[in-house]
């Protein structure tokens, strides 16, 4: 009996240790929460989804260099001289960087659009061929998004991302509305939104001002047309210089006809004011039925130093020999 007893005593002993080892154990391993898959994409840091979809799929990351991450997920050791080098170098080549990166000389081109009664910065962007809003504020703003896929090539033809879907959105500017602007979701934009050529292309013309004391700097696409004006008057003397003579008296009823003649012509556009040295009377005549016509006398003015256009007379000779040769009776 003393037996059994110092063998159950012996057996319960290593299960007490083994007991205490375990919770030892315990204490020193780490939760089983971070053993398990992450739930996140280790390229870009949004949600898990299918490596052929993920956004940085074709993106260089801003702190190694290399190509299929992005660098908010880096793992790599940044090398802080490339990076000074190249924001030095190469300030805003692309716009897909950081907002907390974003210059202040920027500011020059950023205004305060609403969206939703949301107040946001938006980058007028004259390089860009489409416009687009960062993929977090539209989550923030609850916008209804649609699936797109497109890619985007910056710059510089070494940087490239995909939109990670678009949206409508009725967007608000110091009271002027624009209604379903499309606008493609990218991750990590400088602005809120960048509004690029296709929102541009609604107005004739965009004018930031700037502090320079040169002529304004103006863009067209149209070449500007090196053409002559034509000469109104072709064949002048060379005493050629303006002329104004005095206006007549008239009665009543010419005035009024003169004042209801020159408005009407004003209203057809047949003539527009101007200011000139030259100046010619007008002058009311009546035809045979009494009818009153307004005529502009260039007799003392233009008239006297243009040279006559010279008109061949036809020879009597050679038109009597033109009619002879004719058979039938003229």
């Amino acid at each position: 009996m003393a037996e059994k007893q110092s063998m159950t005593y012996v057996t319960h002993t290593p299960c007490a240790r083994t007991s205490h080892i375990t919770a030892a154990a315990s204490e020193l391993t780490p939760p089983t929460t971070a053993a398990l898959p992450s739930s996140k994409c280790f390229f870009c840091g949004y949600s898990r989804h299918p490596r052929s979809r993920c956004p940085a799929q074709n993106a260089t990351c801003k702190g190694c260099g290399k190509k299929g991450h992005f660098a908010k997920v880096c793992q790599s050791k940044p090398n802080s001289t490339k990076l000074e080098y190249s924001a030095a170098m190469n300030p805003q080549l692309s716009t897909l960087v950081t907002a907390a990166s974003a210059p202040s000389s920027l500011s020059k081109a950023t205004i305060n659009v609403s969206i939703n009664g949301h107040t946001l910065k938006a980058l007028v962007d004259t390089g860009s061929t489409e416009s687009y809003m960062c993929s977090d504020i539209a989550k923030s703003l609850k916008v209804s998004t649609m699936p797109s896929e497109k890619s985007i090539s910056m710059a510089s033809s070494n940087l490239s991302s995909v939109t990670q879907g678009h949206c409508f959105v009725n967007l608000n500017y110091q009271g002027q509305k624009y209604n379903n602007v499309k606008l493609s979701l990218l991750p990590g934009l400088c602005s809120d939104i960048i509004l690029g050529h296709d929102f541009l292309d609604q107005h004739k013309g965009v004018e930031i001002s700037f502090k320079g004391e040169k002529p304004t700097f103006s863009v067209c696409s149209v070449a500007a047309a090196r053409i002559e004006a034509p000469e109104l008057f072709k064949n002048l003397t060379p005493d050629c210089k303006p002329t104004a003579t005095k206006s007549r008296r008239f009665s009543k009823p010419d005035e009024e006809f003169i004042d209801a003649e020159i408005h009407q012509l004003l209203k057809d556009d047949i003539i527009e004011p101007s200011n000139s040295p030259w100046r010619a009377r007008v002058l009311v005549t009546t035809n045979e039925r009494h009818k009153k016509c307004l005529v502009v006398d260039y007799s003392q003015t233009i008239n006297r130093f243009t040279l006559l256009d010279a008109y061949p007379l036809p020879n009597m000779n050679k038109m009597v020999e033109d009619i002879s040769q004719h058979t039938g009776p003229s």
